[in-house]
């Protein structure tokens, strides 16, 4: 039998999540066909799978500093990983350096993820595989961020509180060295994303996902979950009357419709590898809708990347995404009502994915 293309491959994919997610299967097919968009890897792998694990992102909270919950999250990380999920941890119970419990997660983490490659890199507070703390110090049992954590820093290094100093440049070297080793070239700064956060209400944000695409509030209760797709935008450019080209943002706005209604579909109809996942996306219904391809859309239309026009047209087209998803979320409620609150426990919201 003749080897599957890899054409082949990506065209049954899009198939098999059409068939299982939209009830509209052409619409859904032909947009992905077309390029206008594509959703996240683990959402097309396993549509079509016994196992329907389409999340994306996991963002995973160690409950405390003992050996009995450090080995519960590994499991965790196994679980979730088991089903293609991709993981970041915040590790921030855990002892300072010196401490064997500390030196033993450490090790312990990447064994369990070995074939993970990506990480996250942050000099100042934890995430992924490459890991870090911040003020250690006994008093300060719950995280800070903003004109709050200036000012206890530089409290807690005039009282001479400070665990070791290291040389700026020392620590500037580890993390290049960091990221060179991982091939990711950003960084996030946790204390930036917790100042502009709109889950202050719910507590400090301490990680995001591997490569930094979402940054969302978790707990030991709750494992944050991202359900994600990408729109192609240079697909969106047409021509007018006379030939010139011009952006179309009625056929931007009606697939973000398109996208909007598909992402409520894989949350509903998702496998959750632990119920502390389930509990998160049951209540919070979280969706990222990204773009790819914004400088080719500014080459194709022939506008300097720093131009007013370009940072004109790059405002309307998240304001047209934003406006349709926003859109299709109000039809769908008055649709099919408003959505059930899921306020029970972790281990009762475990029991939904076979209910729903």
């Amino acid at each position: 039998m003749d080897c599957v293309s890899e054409r082949d491959s990506l065209v049954i994919s899009w198939l098999n999540f059409a068939l299982n997610i939209h009830k509209h299967v052409p619409q859904t097919y032909n947009l992905m066909f077309k390029q206008y968009f594509t959703h996240a890897t683990p959402t097309l792998f396993n549509a079509s799978t016994p196992n329907l694990q389409m999340s994306f992102c996991f963002l995973v909270c160690m409950k405390d500093d003992s050996i009995e919950e450090i080995y519960d999250t590994l499991k965790n990380y196994a679980l979730i990983s088991k089903s293609a999920g991709g993981i970041g941890i915040s590790i921030h119970h855990i002892q300072a350096t010196g401490s064997y419990i500390a030196a033993s997660v450490l090790v312990l983490s990447p064994s369990t993820l070995v074939h993970c490659d990506q990480s996250e890199e942050e000099p100042w507070q934890g995430g992924s595989l490459c890991l870090g703390f911040v003020l250690c110090s006994p008093e300060t049992e719950s995280l800070v961020y903003g004109n709050k954590f200036e000012a206890l820093y530089k409290c807690y290094e005039q009282e001479g509180q400070a665990c070791e100093t290291i040389p700026t440049q020392k620590l500037w070297y580890a993390i290049l060295e960091a990221q060179i080793e991982t091939s990711n070239p950003f960084m996030l700064y946790k204390d930036a994303c917790n100042v502009q956060s709109n889950q202050k209400n719910l507590g400090v944000i301490k990680a995001s996902n591997l490569c930094t695409k979402i940054v969302k509030y978790s707990s030991p209760n709750e494992t944050a979950i991202c359900n994600l797709a990408s729109l192609a935008l240079p697909t969106y450019i047409t021509k007018d009357a006379s030939g010139k080209p011009m952006y179309n943002f009625q056929k931007l706005h009606n697939v973000a419709k398109t996208v909007m209604f598909n992402l409520n579909r894989v949350i509903n109809h998702n496998y959750y590898p632990i119920p502390k996942a389930c509990c998160s996306n049951m209540r919070s219904c979280p969706i990222g809708i990204g773009v790819q391809g914004l400088a080719n859309t500014f080459m194709a239309l022939k506008m300097p990347f720093d131009s007013l026009k370009a940072k004109e047209l790059n405002l309307k087209i998240f304001e047209t995404i934003y406006h349709g998803a926003a859109k299709a979320s109000c039809e769908m409620a008055k649709a099919d009502g408003p959505y059930k609150a899921w306020m029970g426990s972790p281990a009762q919201l475990g029991q939904l994915q076979y209910d729903l």
